[in-house]
């Protein structure tokens, strides 16, 4: 974000109230942190301060000293925001040139491990054999051992990316229904789409984890899903106690999502 040290002497800081001042910088952190190209919502805003009472009063008030413009009656934009910040599509291009980088990095370190297992077997066997001496089978089994696999060289295993995601689809179809519901994540897309899969691998599911997300998470993290899927079970258990197993989904139904 860098916050400079001489903020407290900008004009348009100086001029406002305490809680207002207090009110900007909590609106820098949340854009900051969702990576929302400066805006902010109402319902974001009232998360980061709870203990707040008047926030629309404070919005209006950097509205009035053109900290803020406000969009429509829930989403407010930091002006100049993209003047000092990168935008969320220039952060996801980093992220995937980092990415593509560490691929070619992890890709070349392989072939350099490939070069020195094969000057290693060919020094092994250098020594074993006599001269003009060819190949016994003791030296074959020898070399297979050595390099646990058959053949002349090895095929490298498929790195993370090339492996199956069994989650990956449906957390990401989540992660959209979560930013559908009136009340927002508290981070970031990419963030929300992370957090649900990690959930889903823990063998949550997947039902339970939709009536969750509908209903709309409070606290943003693994354990603060699994914290809220846990008291669920725990009212559905205390509704309808003959009843075995997880029925989340079920008691959504009946009752409806937490206020």
């Amino acid at each position: 974000m860098p916050l400079s040290v001489d903020v407290f002497g900008d004009e348009k800081i100086l001029e406002l109230t305490p809680l207002a001042r207090l009110e900007y910088f909590a609106c820098l952190c949340i854009a900051k942190r969702i990576e929302s190209d400066g805006r902010v919502t109402l319902a974001q805003v009232r998360r980061e301060q709870p203990d707040v009472d008047d926030h629309l009063g404070l919005l209006g008030e950097l509205v009035k000293h053109e900290l803020l413009v406000q969009e429509d009656d829930r989403t407010f934009a930091i002006c100049a925001w993209l003047r000092w910040n990168k935008s969320a599509a220039e952060l996801e291009q980093l992220r995937e040139k980092k990415a593509e980088a560490g691929q070619r990095g992890g890709q070349k370190s392989g072939e350099r491990r490939a070069q020195q297992a094969e000057a290693q077997r060919s020094t092994l066997l250098h020594h074993d054999e006599a001269p003009g001496e060819p190949k016994s089978t003791t030296t074959e089994v020898t070399t297979t051992d050595l390099n646990g696999t058959e053949g002349a060289s090895a095929e490298r295993p498929p790195g993370p990316g090339s492996r199956a995601e069994p989650h990956l689809e449906k957390a990401q179809e989540l992660a959209e229904l979560a930013w559908q519901q009136p009340i927002t994540p508290t981070v970031s897309r990419r963030q929300t789409k992370n957090i649900i899969r990690s959930v889903l691998r823990s063998g949550e599911p997947v039902a339970d984890v939709d009536a969750v997300v509908r209903a709309g998470l409070r606290v943003w993290t693994v354990n603060g899903f699994k914290v809220e899927l846990a008291q669920r079970r725990r009212d559905s258990a205390r509704a309808s106690p003959a009843s075995s197993g997880s029925a989340i989904a079920g008691a959504m139904a009946k009752k409806g999502a937490r206020p």
